[in-house]
C-alpha cells in the first residue's frame, strides 16, 4: 500500500503542477488530482509569455475568462510578438516550430466553443502585425477557460481538520506567475511563511 500523502494538489495546469514539483522539492509526499490530464487543461492552451503584470491590484471575485487559441501552420516566422497594453482584444503570435499559436481576446464568458467571426477578428488582427500569415493553414481552434480575478488568490484557510491553501486567479498570467506563486503556496501547506 502506498504512502499517504503530505498533499493533494488539486488540478494539473501550470499552477497545480508548479506546485506539486515545489511541494516535492521541499520532501512532501504528493497526490495531484485532476478532471482532465495536463495536456487537456487550460495551460495547455497557453501561448506562455513571459513579461510584466499588467493586472492591477485588489480582489473582485473569481470569473470565467474565455481565452482563444488559432494554432496555424508555420510559414517561416521566428520571432514572437504580442500587442501591449492589454485590452478586451489585441494581437499575439508565438511561433513553436512548424506551428504558430495566434491569440488575441479575453473576456468573462464560460463559453468554450469555437466562435468563427472571432477565428476571422484573431487572424485579421496577426495578419496586420505579420503579413505572412495570411495564406498559413488553420490547424486547430480551441478556446480554454481561465481562472481570473483581480489579483491572483495565494492564501490559505482551516476548513474543520484540514488546512486548504488556494492557489488560483492567474487568467492569463498563470505562466507567468505559477513558480513564485507555487513557492508561496507550498510554503503554506507546509507551515511555512511565504518567502517576501
Amino acid at each position: 500500500m502506498a504512502a499517504r500523502p503530505d498533499v493533494v494538489v488539486l488540478g494539473a495546469g501550470v499552477s497545480g503542477l508548479s506546485t506539486g514539483i515545489r511541494l516535492v522539492e521541499s520532501g512532501a509526499r504528493v497526490l495531484v488530482r485532476t478532471a482532465a490530464p495536463p495536456a487537456h487543461t487550460t495551460s495547455a492552451l497557453a501561448g506562455a509569455m513571459v513579461g510584466p503584470n499588467l493586472s492591477p491590484p485588489g480582489d473582485t471575485g473569481l470569473h470565467p475568462v474565455r481565452g482563444p487559441r488559432i494554432v496555424v501552420r508555420n510559414p517561416g516566422l521566428d520571432r514572437f510578438f504580442m500587442e501591449a497594453p492589454m485590452a478586451p482584444t489585441w494581437a499575439s503570435i508565438f511561433p513553436h516550430g512548424d506551428h504558430v499559436v495566434l491569440g488575441g481576446g479575453q473576456r468573462r464568458s464560460d463559453d468554450t466553443t469555437p466562435d468563427p467571426a472571432e477565428e476571422a477578428d484573431v487572424l485579421a488582427r496577426c495578419v496586420a502585425i505579420e503579413p505572412a500569415l495570411a495564406a498559413a493553414e488553420v490547424l486547430e481552434h480551441r478556446v480554454g477557460l481561465r481562472p481570473g480575478r483581480a489579483a491572483p488568490r495565494v492564501e490559505a484557510e482551516r476548513r474543520g481538520d484540514a488546512l486548504v491553501v488556494h492557489n488560483y486567479g492567474h487568467a492569463g498570467n498563470g505562466v507567468m506567475l505559477s513558480w513564485g506563486c507555487a513557492r508561496e503556496a507550498a510554503a503554506l501547506a507546509l507551515g511555512g511563511t511565504p518567502p517576501a
